[in-house]
Parts: C-alpha cells; structure tokens; sequence
C-alpha cells in the first residue's frame, strides 16, 4: 500500500500556488476597472504563451514517444534488419 500516491500529485504543489494565483488574478482583472479593450490585449497575450507552451510540450511528447517506441525496436532486434540481411 505504500506505493498508493494522491490522484492531484501530477503537478508539485508550487504548481498549484501558480495556477491558485493566475486564476485570482483573472478574476480580479475582469472586474476591475481596466478598460475591456487593454483586458483583451493582455487576455491575447496569455493565450498566445499558452498555446506555444502547449506546442512546445506535444513535441516533446511525441519526441519521447518515438524515442521509446525507438528504443524498444532496437532492444527487441526489428531496428536492425538491413544488419540482418
């Protein structure tokens, strides 16, 4: 049973703060007194670092996945069939 981890353990706890902190901020920026046209500049902003980030982390996602799928072909010997022939 010790193996058992918390199911909200996939992001530290600094993780958490951050996100804590972002959406307070967010909902403080809506409802003040900023004009909408400078909030949706700012809101254009974030998005456009959230989806590089994003973009960023699938490639290494699919980096990683074709690294072990790599990995695992050349441990089992179907990676080197032109060694073969």
């Amino acid at each position: 049973m010790p193996d058992r981890q918390c199911v909200f353990s996939f992001f530290t706890w600094k993780s958490y703060i951050i996100i804590i902190v972002m959406v307070t901020m967010g909902r403080l920026f809506r409802r003040s007194a900023i004009p909408k046209s400078y909030l949706a500049i700012l809101y254009i902003a974030i998005g456009l670092a959230l989806i590089l980030s994003s973009l960023k982390y699938i490639r290494v996602f699919i980096n990683e996945i074709k690294g072990t799928a790599a990995q695992s072909a050349s441990l089992s010997g179907e990676g080197n069939s032109k060694e073969q022939q």
